[in-house]
C-alpha cells in the first residue's frame, strides 16, 4: 500500500470531523475586508482587481476577480459550497474568462459555472481521456475525497503555453507555469500592475513541498526561478490562502489549531529569498524536514 493510498484512507476520516464552515458572527475577517453576503468577502487590491474570499470556510479560500476593459477573469473559484459567479455577475458585466491555478477541489468547486475556461498546456499533460476539449480530472489531480466533493467536467476553449497573454481589454495577464505545491500549477501576472496571483504555490507561513501527491521539488525550484524570470522588482504576490498551521496561543489570528497570517499578500524579496534558499539547500531522498526562509515563510521538503 503506497503513502498516498494511506492518506486517502485516513485523511477523510480526520477531515470528516471537522467544522468546515464556522458562523458569520465568530469568523474574522481582515480591516480592508468587507461582507459581500453571509459567506462571501471582497478585499479592494485597486478597482479592478478584487480578492473573493470564503472566510467561513475553514481553508478561508481567496479567488481574484481581474477586471480589464472588455473581459474579466476570475482566477480560482472556490470549494463550491456558495455560488461565486452571482458575486462575480454582481462586480462586473463584462465576459468572463475561467482560470485555475491547479485543480485541488477547494479551487475548482464553481468551475461549471462558467462558460469560457481557459486551461494552461501543463494542466493538461497529466490528464487521461481528454476528449472534444473536455476532461475529468483525476483523483490525484483533485484530491477531491478528502472532502467528498464531486467529480467535475471542464470543458476548456482555449490551452495556454507558458508565458502567453491574455488581453482583456487595456489590461495584460501573462500565464507562467508555477508546479511544486501542484505539477498542474499556474500563476497569473499583470506586468504594468506588478501584480502576481500564485494560488497555492506560495502562501505566508509554511510551504509543504513533499507531502502531497504531485508535489515536487525541483518542480518548485524550477517554478521559482520561472516565476522570477518573468516578474520584476516590486511585485506584489498574492496568495489564496492566508493560514498555516500552528500552535500560536497569544497570536491574535489563532482560532484552534491555524493560525491565520496577518495579510494575504508576499513580496518579490520573498521570491528572491526562496531561491536563494532553494539553492543553497538541493532535494534529497532523506525524510521531509522544515526549515527557514526568512521571519514569516518556512518550508517542509
Amino acid at each position: 500500500m503506497s503513502i498516498y493510498t494511506k492518506i486517502y484512507d485516513i485523511l477523510p476520516k480526520l477531515l470528516s470531523k471537522r467544522s468546515k464552515i464556522s458562523p458569520k458572527s465568530t469568523t474574522f475577517i481582515y480591516d480592508d475586508e468587507i461582507w459581500f453576503d453571509d459567506y462571501f468577502t471582497l478585499k479592494y487590491i485597486d478597482e479592478t482587481t478584487i480578492a473573493i474570499g470564503e472566510p467561513r470556510y475553514w481553508q478561508r479560500n481567496y479567488s481574484y476577480l481581474i477586471i480589464g476593459d472588455t473581459q474579466a477573469l476570475l482566477f480560482d473559484s472556490g470549494i463550491g459550497i456558495q455560488d461565486i459567479s452571482a458575486v462575480v455577475q454582481a462586480l462586473t458585466d463584462l465576459p468572463i474568462i475561467h482560470m485555475i491555478s491547479h485543480y485541488h477541489y477547494d479551487h475548482i468547486g464553481n468551475i461549471d459555472k462558467f462558460k469560457t475556461i481557459y486551461l494552461s498546456q501543463n494542466q493538461l499533460l497529466l490528464q487521461q481521456n481528454v476528449l472534444d476539449n473536455t476532461i475529468y480530472p483525476s483523483l490525484k489531480s483533485t484530491l477531491r475525497i478528502l472532502e467528498g466533493q464531486p467529480s467535475k467536467q471542464i470543458k476548456f476553449s482555449k490551452v495556454l503555453e507558458n508565458t502567453q497573454f491574455i488581453n482583456l481589454g487595456n489590461r495584460q495577464l501573462q500565464s507562467l507555469y508555477s508546479p511544486g505545491h501542484h505539477s498542474e500549477s499556474i500563476s497569473l501576472y499583470d506586468p504594468q500592475r506588478r501584480q502576481l496571483f500564485v494560488g497555492d504555490f506560495l502562501m505566508k507561513g509554511t510551504l509543504y513541498i513533499k507531502f502531497l501527491p504531485l508535489s515536487d521539488y525541483s518542480e518548485f525550484k524550477w517554478a521559482t526561478f520561472n516565476l522570477l524570470n518573468n516578474t520584476q522588482s516590486g511585485t506584489t504576490i498574492y496568495t489564496a490562502h492566508p493560514f498555516e498551521f500552528a500552535h500560536e496561543l497569544n497570536n491574535p489570528y489563532y482560532t484552534g489549531g491555524i493560525t491565520f497570517a496577518d495579510h494575504l499578500e508576499l513580496s518579490y524579496k520573498d521570491l528572491i529569498d526562496i531561491n536563494m534558499f532553494i539553492n543553497q539547500h538541493p532535494s534529497s531522498n532523506s525524510m521531509p524536514k522544515k526549515m527557514v526562509i526568512n521571519d514569516h515563510l518556512n518550508i517542509v521538503f
